[in-house]
This record gives structure tokens, C-alpha cells and sequence, in this order.
């Protein structure tokens, strides 16, 4: 699969992805309509991920309300959010939009994410690229993807209290390939990719997901993410552009996708 060089650059066009997340036994193609069981550490299994891309805190997905919307890299639709006030429930939120110097968390699609804080502390263990683990996303099956350790596991875990800013320090690191010994301590993330006006990209490649917190201070259009690929994992450093971005925010069962 061709790589992107260009992911910093790109992500400033594009958003992060909640989607609802399913764990089922692997097997057939029958196994897809398996009532949902709990994986068990260190045996094969299948992520299932309904397709729900959110622009930063959106009261609604990305294509709500739209039938046949694309679920291949490359594909095109229109019918996407182009504006507050065409698109109000599929717009990002816009508390504080046009006030520099200005910070808010979210309260709709994101607001179950860590804040930026909080995700720093995901960067401290050790992080591993799976490009075996096989996940499904519009029916299609995919490979690619992160293992995060859980926060209670952290070899030293910090506080997710302060959340009053989002600072913009630099938080990125390298990834070491394959999955960890014991899963169990860890959780998976899908490389998901995003939407950019309608259209799909970078699925199995890159993924980012939306935090709970804007960006701060000049950058006061913008919203703090996760984002990784084959070779790096951070928080974003200068934030994104929120209406531009079509990322994750909380799950639809109202649940982080960190653990």
C-alpha cells in the first residue's frame, strides 16, 4: 500500500473519525452478524466499525441523513457539510470560533475524548503499528492500525484533571511493528483515515481522532487531535482546522475510544 510522506500537511485538511466499535471472533463472512462477544487476550479477532466521521464536536456525523456515502479511498460524494448555517448539525462546533485567545471543550460529539492533557500520557509506553489485525469498515475489510496502552496500565501514568488549556508542546514519538505480548493491557485503534469535502482517504494508513479540547490561544479555530501512521504517533502540536477536519469524537454508545 503507497505510504503518505505528506500526513502533518494533509491533516490540516482533513478531521477525525467516531465510529461505533464491534468485537467479533473471526471466521467467514457469516460471523459479521455474531452478537457482539469480548475478545480474549492474544486470540485472532475482527473490529467491525460503523462508518460515523465527525467534523470537531458536531451534534451529528458526517453523513447523517445521507445514503450511499463513499467507504473506499478515492471516492467521491457531494452532500457533505459545507456550513453553519446550511449543515447545522453536521458543522463543528463554533463556542469561541472567531475569539483569539479563547479555549473551550467540547460538548456534543467529542466530549467524551480526553483532552489534549490527557492524551500526552498515551505517548509514554511503548506503542505498536499492526498492520495484521484485520478490522472491517463499510462492510470492507482493512489491516493497519495502533495498540495504545491502557491509562491504568502506564508505566507512569499522569493526571487527567487539568484540562483548562490545551497546551501545544510537542508530543510525538516512534512506533515499534507488530502487537504486544499481552493485549489485554492494551487497546486498538483503526487507521481510519478522513474525510476531505466528500471524500475518503488514507484508510488502513493514517488515522486521527479528535480530542476534547480546542486549540488554544491564536490558534482559535482549531481543535486538538491524535494522530498517527506506519512511522509516528503525537497530539497534535499547532492544532486543526475544526471545520475542515472530518475526524473521531466519542463513540456512539457515549464512550471515549481511549481506555
Amino acid at each position: 500500500m503507497k505510504k503518505n510522506t505528506l500526513f502533518p500537511r494533509l491533516l490540516l485538511l482533513c478531521g477525525v473519525v467516531a465510529m461505533s466499535l464491534t468485537l467479533a471472533s473471526c471466521g467467514g463472512d457469516d460471523d459479521k452478524d455474531e452478537p457482539d462477544t469480548p475478545a480474549k487476550p492474544d486470540a485472532a479477532f475482527a473490529f467491525n466499525f460503523e462508518n460515523t466521521y465527525y467534523m470537531w464536536d458536531a451534534k451529528q456525523w458526517y453523513w447523517y441523513g445521507v445514503d450511499n456515502y463513499p467507504t473506499e479511498n478515492g471516492v467521491k460524494m457531494d452532500n457533505y457539510p459545507t456550513g453553519a448555517a446550511s449543515d447545522p448539525d453536521r458543522w463543528c462546533n463554533t463556542a469561541e470560533l472567531y475569539k483569539s485567545y479563547s479555549h473551550s471543550l467540547a460538548s456534543y460529539s467529542a466530549k467524551y475524548m480526553p483532552c489534549y492533557n490527557a492524551l500526552t500520557w498515551y505517548l509514554s509506553d511503548d506503542i505498536y503499528w499492526d498492520d495484521t489485525t484485520v478490522w472491517t469498515l463499510g462492510g470492507k475489510q482493512y489491516t493497519g492500525g495502533i495498540w495504545l496502552k491502557k491509562f491504568n496500565k502506564l508505566s507512569a501514568p499522569g493526571s487527567t484533571a487539568s484540562c483548562d488549556k490545551a497546551y501545544s508542546q510537542t508530543s510525538k514519538k516512534d512506533l515499534l511493528k507488530g502487537k504486544p505480548t499481552d493485549t489485554s493491557d492494551y487497546f486498538f485503534l483503526p487507521a481510519l483515515g478522513w474525510y476531505y469535502h466528500g471524500e475518503l482517504m488514507f484508510v488502513g494508513e493514517q488515522g486521527s481522532f479528535w480530542s476534547s479540547s480546542t486549540g488554544d490561544y491564536n490558534y482559535w479555530n482549531t481543535a486538538e487531535l491524535f494522530y498517527f501512521s506506519e512511522t509516528s504517533v503525537g497530539v497534535s502540536t499547532n492544532a486543526y482546522v475544526r471545520s475542515n477536519c472530518c475526524v473521531a469524537g466519542s463513540r456512539p454508545d457515549h464512550t471515549s475510544w481511549f481506555q
